[in-house]
């Protein structure tokens, strides 16, 4: 918000005014009275703030009570804060503040507390402009003002958002390189470039993906306490009405968040780009705190994203935990992985992501179980510990050791009768 400053001359210093609105952050109120005969309770100290309301006083005398006439101006880049109306209004010297009875105010416009009016910068008219009256009543007295607000629209092609997107693995971790068959988070987030910025409400966007490279195989999850809305789409190559609002207004939002990320697999190698486009159906707007309207399309950017795809090394089918070698550890990632999910190793490995139903959507990641399947059966079972347990005992009797002392402990174990899985895995603990 703006101020109007006006030069004073010496002799008009004792027929001005400053009034602070103290609960108005964003707010402060310079009002001007032609009368001298100042009423005590209009006596105030003035708040530097870089964000002002210009009020001017139209109308004024020295009666001991009277409400008068007030212009208020508000500049589109900042949040709307209430209007105090009381602050250059004469009225008793008891204390007791008088009550606001409006008049012809739009629709939602509230009496929020102590002279405040909340308004909403969705009831301005075409012309820019917000007029209602408002009558102070106090006892038999009653007085009656105008209000008039003044939109201002935001100075010079300032960008009031902007949209950016990144790759992650599961722990939010950038990845610039993505490596062919495996899936990563797709992360999207929203910042408020406002000079004095209060954080993004509501973000949605539209997104093409070159299913060459890339696919969208899901799930969607929102971040950050913001929540999606019914009407949103993906498939394969494209992302539709897709975003979220935010849902905690008791907590702050940070200036820069990441609302939204969903689940992209990387397919053959090469390059591509991304580029997010705003969405286009009603409801689906992008909004700033402290603004009840979308914000203009030509004062939010949209970042592209470059990505690399590379070819993933190849490794050994007994390399289970993906390490690069092979050895008893393999076979105990395993044990372990049936202990801990004993209900996933029936998944159907063979599936893509991307033709499950959200209820057969695993608990682990699908790739990293295919590695665990080394007899390349589509499941995870006891069979592929021994499948490993084999492999280094055939590898084992085919370079015998020099000397028997030189032969490695793993090897001693992989060497070892096996009577059952079980055995083993109590075998490979206990070397570990």
């Amino acid at each position: 918000m703006s101020i109007k400053r006006r030069k004073l001359r010496p002799e008009r210093l004792e027929h001005r005014q400053l009034l602070a609105v103290d609960a108005m952050p964003n707010v402060e109120c310079v009002l001007e009275a032609t009368d001298s005969k100042l009423a005590p309770n209009q006596v105030a100290s003035l708040r530097e703030s870089e964000d002002r309301v210009t009020a001017k006083t139209i109308e004024s005398n020295s009666q001991a009570f009277l409400a008068k006439d007030d212009i208020f101006t508000w500049t589109e880049d900042l949040p709307f804060d209430p209007i105090n109306v009381l602050a250059n209004d004469v009225y008793n010297e008891t204390g007791v503040r008088p009550g606001i009875r409006l008049i012809h105010a739009p629709e939602g416009a509230q009496v929020v507390r102590d002279g405040y009016i909340r308004l909403s910068s969705n009831m301005f008219d075409e012309t820019g402009k917000l007029q209602f009256q408002y009558t102070l009543v106090l006892g038999e007295q009653e007085s009656t003002a105008s209000v008039e607000v003044v939109r201002k629209p935001i100075p010079g092609p300032q960008i009031l958002a902007e949209f950016s997107l990144r790759f992650t693995d599961d722990d939010s971790n950038t990845v610039d390189q993505l490596v062919s068959g495996k899936t990563y988070w797709l992360e999207f987030s929203g910042a408020d470039k406002r000079n004095a910025p209060a954080g993004l409400y509501a973000g949605f966007f539209d997104l093409e993906v070159p299913t060459q490279y890339l696919n969208i195989v899901g799930p969607v999850e929102s971040l950050s306490n913001f929540a999606s809305r019914p009407g949103s789409f993906y498939s394969e190559s494209e992302i539709d009405e897709l975003g979220g609002f935010y849902t905690s207004p008791e907590t702050s939002i940070s200036n820069d968040v990441a609302f939204l990320r969903i689940a992209v697999r990387a397919e053959q190698s090469g390059s591509a780009t991304l580029r997010p486009n705003p969405a286009d159906k009603v409801g689906f707007e992008n909004l700033l705190v402290g603004i009840d309207r979308e914000i203009p399309i030509d004062r939010v950017q949209y970042n592209p994203l470059e990505v690399t795809i590379v070819e993933e090394t190849p490794t050994d089918p007994m390399d289970a935990n993906g390490d690069g070698t092979v050895n008893p550890m393999d076979a105990l990632a395993v044990v372990n992985f049936l202990r801990r999910n004993p209900n996933s190793s029936s998944i159907d490995l063979q599936l893509e992501p991307s033709s499950r139903t959200s209820g057969e959507t695993p608990r682990v990641d699908v790739n990293a179980m295919r590695k665990l399947d080394t007899d390349k059966s589509g499941r995870v079972t006891a069979l592929d510990a021994l499948v490993v347990i084999n492999w280094l005992r055939r590898k084992t009797k085919s370079s015998p050791a020099t000397n028997l002392s030189e032969t490695s402990q793993s090897e001693k174990t992989a060497q070892a009768p096996i009577d059952s899985i079980d055995e083993t895995s109590k075998r490979l603990q206990t070397k570990l």
